[in-house]
């Protein structure tokens, strides 16, 4: 308990300054790999692929090293030291969609689902919350196949309903240019 207590006190310093994850990772080398081994043995050890939490501990190392990319895009859109968003997503959708947006979670997710839930009760039609099974945060990992055809026949179903707008402004438009077209010939 000691020894985990002074290295969340660490990470919370660390977060305080701004340093993200991969900065920590780095700076951090010892402490973070065995956190990182730790994590994705935990996460990742019932599947049947035994060689997966290794190879995503690989992988989630090396990517890590990198310096750049979106790590400090962090500290535009979560204040620290809680990481509590500046803007809430909720808030962004609440005050004008324009694109559909599905907001996935796992059913096992810790993280707290009902500011969508407030917004898919609103009723709003570019708005669906779905829940993943047999998942956590990490959906895509947890559950891939559930998630990959839940996506798979929204894109259907967006292409269909975009297709039948554009074929209804179409005729619109026809039917404005034969209106134009019989009123000059009279």
């Amino acid at each position: 308990p000691f020894v985990k207590r002074q290295v969340f006190d660490r990470i919370m310093v660390c977060w305080g300054q701004k340093m993200s994850p991969a900065a920590f990772y780095r700076t951090y080398r010892i402490i973070s790999y065995i956190m990182l081994k730790t994590y994705m043995t935990f996460q990742f050890q019932s599947g049947n692929d035994k060689q997966l939490p290794t190879l995503l501990f690989e992988f989630f190392s090396e990517v890590m090293k990198t310096k750049g990319g979106s790590e400090d895009a962090l500290f535009y859109t979560l204040k620290p030291p809680g990481g509590i968003a500046i803007q809430p997503l909720e808030d962004l959708i609440m005050e004008d969609l324009h694109t559909p947006v599905v907001c996935y979670f796992g059913d096992e997710d810790w993280m707290d689902s009902a500011g969508a839930q407030r917004i898919a009760a609103l009723g709003n039609k570019g708005f669906k919350l779905k829940q993943i099974s047999k998942s956590g945060h990490q959906i895509t990992m947890h559950n891939p196949n559930e998630l990959t055809q839940d996506m798979l026949a929204e894109a259907i179903c967006f292409k269909d309903s975009e297709r039948r707008v554009h074929t209804a402004q179409q005729q619109q438009r026809n039917d404005a240019r034969k209106i134009s077209y019989e009123n000059y010939i009279c």
